[in-house]
């Protein structure tokens, strides 16, 4: 759990980038450091927490998926395309 949990957060810092990244360069910031600014605090956080998680010996556990697709024996063409038109329904 403790590695979804650092997933998600760094995910969440850098979620938007190209956009944000676009938005920044209009406010006058040059992209290279506001990349760096974003990717590099979003690792920093990333291995703090990591370390945290470790020493805490916190959300340790594995995950408990509540939901699986069923599994599917018949990886052909037809069939996905099936599942895709079933899906849209």
């Amino acid at each position: 759990m403790a590695q979804v949990t650092v997933l998600g957060t760094m995910m969440l810092i850098a979620h938007g980038l190209p956009v944000e990244i676009r938005i920044t360069q209009q406010a006058g910031v040059r992209l290279v450091t506001a990349l760096a600014l974003r990717m590099g605090c979003a690792l920093v956080l990333g291995m703090i927490l990591h370390h945290i998680y470790s020493w805490g010996n916190w959300l340790q556990q594995p995950v408990e998926l509540l939901w699986q697709p069923p599994a599917q024996t018949d990886d052909s063409l037809l069939t996905w395309i099936i599942s895709q038109v079933k899906a849209l329904q």
